[in-house]
């Protein structure tokens, strides 16, 4: 998939609830970082199948950028979390905090080269692993603190570079806003809320002077070699390829897209925006778990099942087709980091007449559906269904929601958790996908559209209703 590089900064704010307090910048970087790079040993485990399609993807922008002499190339394929910690910054300790935790994550002292033979990884023995500290000697505040931490993370991190990730902080002197940037390839929003909680561990153990009782990591290289057997022992004949194939089966062969007209003139994607809403309240929420518990549904099945009504408000369809992530960790990669998820489509067809409760129903049906081909690769699925004829591969990525209960979250009781805000690079695109997160607070919906005035338009209307129909729920509507 290849993207239209951009000049501009490409997020235009992170947090969806609030602004960090700002302070004396503070970096922490990789002593002698040439040297830990030449200690790296190619390894026989490649990229995972999502990082596989990252990097493609990324050296693709890099090479368009290099060709546009105009264009100044920024990796928008990044993640990043932001927190406030309510503790004095000891930025010695916080530079042992950060060795001890990029020592015990092997994803994290990796890198990878393209060969002719497709992304090659490398890995960093532990050992070689040493943060310290830099003073900036600036300050940063407000808007000011997230201009610069985006400008950190989109222009020092990348899939080729060692490390691929950025840590820092703003010290405001009675605490400090601790960031965590990554490229894509080493990380995800899941993964970095759990590097909060592991960081703030490891750095109070470390002011305390005592080890750190933190439960060992799974490797996340263990992750991609048994993700790549499960993908290579799959036959045409398992029944959830058959599943698949009869989704395919009603889009004549392509992923599906955001159902309106964004106002789109071509089939390149273009630069996007980022909006967020406030969907329920911490009561309203309870009270939709609670209407919810009464018709033996989760409250993600009353997520799908309202995006499919204001799906069928809008257009008049019945038939609802998305695509979701879901974590794919075992209990022991719960604190491994690394891109541990796959695609799973969420899809069913529904009476737009019927009982609310014939209609959460069958969103749960489709919810427990996509949780069982969870963990199936999706990328051994469209592979097999590629050959077949029944999948039309084509640029770009399928419209996706995502729901994540952040409550769920280990230490939530830890003030840094609490206050932890994850975030995405906002690149190119040709979608509006969502992102319907849950927390202590209620519910908010944040989304990245077109940076088009039709995207703008319909989109707004699309998510008034879908909001609409969440309170009418947890209301009794």
């Amino acid at each position: 998939m290849t993207t239209n590089p951009t000049t501009a900064r490409s997020i235009d704010n992170p947090l969806t609830r609030g602004i960090p307090r700002g302070g004396d910048l503070v970096e922490w970087r990789l002593a002698n970082p040439d040297w830990v790079r030449s200690t790296a040993h190619r390894h026989p485990i490649g990229p995972s199948f999502l990082q596989y399609d990252h990097i493609v993807a990324a050296a693709a922008n890099a090479e368009a950028a290099q060709q546009d002499s105009a264009t100044v190339h920024r990796n928008t394929a990044v993640t990043g979390v932001v927190t406030w910690v309510p503790d004095v910054l000891n930025r010695t300790a916080m530079a042992d905090a950060l060795t001890d935790f990029v020592r015990r994550h092997d994803e994290l002292r990796c890198f990878f080269e393209i060969a002719n033979d497709g992304p090659t990884r490398y890995l960093v023995p532990p050992a070689a692993i040493e943060y310290v500290t830099d003073d900036i000697g600036e300050t940063r505040l407000g808007h000011a603190l997230v201009d610069y931490i985006v400008d950190r993370i989109e222009t020092t991190t990348g899939y080729h570079q060692l490390p691929g990730f950025t840590f820092g902080a703003a010290d405001s002197g009675d605490g400090f806003a601790l960031y965590f940037g990554a490229d894509h390839s080493h990380s995800d929003g899941y993964s970095q809320l759990l590097a909060i909680d592991e960081i703030v561990t490891l750095y109070r153990h470390r002011i305390a002077g005592t080890p750190a009782a933190l439960p060992p990591t799974a490797s996340f290289l263990d992750f991609v070699a048994a993700e790549q057997a499960r993908a290579a022992i799959v036959s045409p004949d398992d029944p959830r390829i058959d599943v698949w194939r009869k989704l395919f089966a009603s889009t004549d062969g392509v992923v599906p897209r955001f159902p309106l007209d964004l106002g789109l003139v071509d089939e390149e994607p273009v630069a996007a925006s980022r909006v967020h809403h406030e969907v329920l309240s911490a009561e309203q929420a309870a009270a939709c778990d609670r209407r919810a518990d009464s018709f033996g549904v989760s409250f993600t099945a009353v997520v799908y099942a309202s995006l499919a009504a204001t799906e069928y408000e809008l257009t008049g369809r019945t038939s609802y087709f998305t695509a979701t992530v879901l974590s794919t960790r075992t209990p022991a990669q719960a604190r491994t980091q690394g891109w541990l998820c796959n695609f799973a489509p969420i899809a069913f067809v529904h009476d737009p007449d019927g009982p609310i409760d014939e209609l959460v129903h069958t969103a749960a049906s489709a919810v427990r559906q996509a949780r069982e081909l969870s963990h199936l690769p999706v990328h051994a699925a469209l592979g097999i269904l590629a050959a077949e004829g029944r999948y039309h591969p084509e640029a770009g990525a399928p419209q996706m929601v995502s729901t994540i209960d952040f409550r769920r979250m280990p230490n939530r009781d830890e003030p840094a958790m609490r206050a932890a805000e994850a975030f995405a690079g906002l690149g190119p695109t040709r979608n509006a996908n969502m992102w319907i997160n849950r927390y202590e607070t209620g519910v908010d919906l944040a989304a990245q559209i077109p940076a088009t005035p039709r995207a703008r338009e319909v989109t707004s209307r699309y998510f008034d209703i879908f909001i609409e129909r969440m309170r009418e729920f947890a209301a009794g509507g």
